[in-house]
């Protein structure tokens, strides 16, 4: 959690000097503030690619962040799991297998975990859009009631596909994590595994 408020304080003061490549302009009027107060910031196109492919990388890095300590977590209880009992009838482990885990995580499957988060950084762009677009669509009273129901229903249909969508991605993640701690496979192998495993359990 420490790493993950680093990593989201870096994220947000690099993109405060990514805005700060615009230029900041007076405003004509505002709705808010007086004429000549009021101050709007433009940005080139060739600066709103790059705003968006930064904070697409800033989404992907938190992800990552997630992913490794899905699999830190997933390393410790599979050590657990496999562990012998010793006389007292424990399994006796230590904190050191988490740092283990988060080791393994970064030299041996960091790739694994970066193609496993990437999965879920390109669905927060849509959701967020589909989310941005319903919200304003709820703001606006128009004078067609049906128009404005019909765009309503579909915003809303869209959000909770794509939440379902996300929450499947992220649980299916987890379990393949789970796979390439116990097994080293790649991410596309452990993914399947997982999916047989839970298609098996839905099954029985």
């Amino acid at each position: 959690a420490v790493f993950r408020v680093l990593y989201i304080a870096g994220a947000l003061c690099g993109l405060a000097l990514v805005l700060s490549v615009g230029e900041v302009e007076a405003s004509d009027s505002d709705l808010v503030a007086p004429a000549g107060i009021a101050r709007s910031l433009r940005l080139t196109l060739d600066q709103k690619v790059f705003l968006g492919f930064y904070c697409f990388m800033a989404l992907w890095g938190l992800e990552l962040l997630y992913a490794i300590d899905h699999f830190a977590f997933s390393y410790a209880t599979s050590r657990w799991y496999f562990m012998d009992y010793d006389r007292d009838g424990r399994k006796p482990i230590t904190t050191s297998v988490f740092c283990r885990g988060y080791a393994l995580a970064v030299t041996y499957h960091l790739g694994s975990l970066a193609l496993g988060s990437l999965t879920l950084a390109h669905l927060r762009a849509p959701k967020w859009v589909v989310a941005f677009v319903h919200a304003r669509v709820q703001d606006t009273t128009g004078e067609d009631g049906k128009a404005s129901c019909v765009a309503h229903c579909l915003t809303t249909c869209c959000c909770f596909c794509l939440t379902c969508w996300e929450k499947f991605v992220r649980f299916l993640n987890k379990e393949a994590y789970l796979v390439v701690s116990v097994e080293s496979v790649n991410f596309f192998e452990a993914a399947e595994r997982a999916y047989n495993i839970i298609a098996m359990q839905v099954e029985a």
